[in-house]
């Protein structure tokens, strides 16, 4: 069994999917599982899902009809099998010490879950009009419970929801019965909160361990 799971939600990033699994097989820490949850993509990545699929045996593919992010990351929880859940996006990319510094800061600790921060770029010739910061300036050492952390952040001004940017224990999901909430847009909001203020012990990471695309025809650029 699997330490980890990796869902990658994937629609239509033909262009995108190599380089991010790329990330993802080159990292420092091997004992994971990569669930590509195809959602009814039109661009041919549903056949290089299923050519990752027969070179890496950790690679599981789930071909669905489309129903959104929410629901392909939900679906990608019913085959999940590792001790803890990382969602990814698929036209994101992972910096090379990530999940080995995360496992063992989780296995450490013994959190719910693990916030970390970003850096992000932008394709070339494409400006994000938006500001793109998604990393956490201030300090929050140690363990803490996940309202305090919340009443924190707020305070100052650093709340941030990407579900990306959180490394978490399967069993606490479970036992909360926590799932991302489909058929709405900007769904990570909600499912942070929710993450965050259930959680019994969270820790908040300086460390930019995720690298976050900004690109045209994303759900956040159109």
């Amino acid at each position: 069994m699997p330490l980890l799971s990796i869902i990658l939600p994937i629609y239509n990033v033909k262009n995108y999917l190599e380089r991010c699994y790329e990330s993802i097989i080159l990292q420092n820490y091997d004992d994971f599982e990569i669930l590509l949850v195809d959602d009814g993509s039109n661009d041919g990545s549903s056949d290089l899902c299923d050519l990752l699929s027969m070179k890496d045996s950790r690679v599981k593919v789930i071909h669905k009809e489309n129903g959104g992010l929410s629901a392909a990351r939900n679906e990608g929880l019913k085959y999940a099998q590792g001790k803890y859940i990382y969602f990814l996006d698929s036209d994101d990319k992972l910096k090379p010490y990530a999940l080995k510094n995360l496992y063992e800061i989780a296995e450490r600790e013994q959190t719910d879950c693990i916030f970390f921060s970003a850096e992000s770029f932008c394709e070339k010739n494409f400006k994000y009009q938006h500001d793109a910061k998604i990393a956490y300036k201030e300090r929050y050492p140690g363990v803490w419970n996940g309202k305090e952390l919340f009443i924190k952040i707020v305070d100052n001004n650093e709340w941030v929801s990407p579900v990306q940017l959180q490394f978490i224990n399967f069993e606490f999901l479970k036992r909360n019965s926590l799932k991302c909430y489909e058929g709405i847009l900007h769904e990570d909001v909600l499912f942070t909160f929710q993450t965050m203020l259930l959680a019994k012990r969270a820790m908040c990471l300086n460390d930019v361990y995720y690298e976050y695309r900004h690109r045209e025809n994303s759900i956040m650029s159109s």
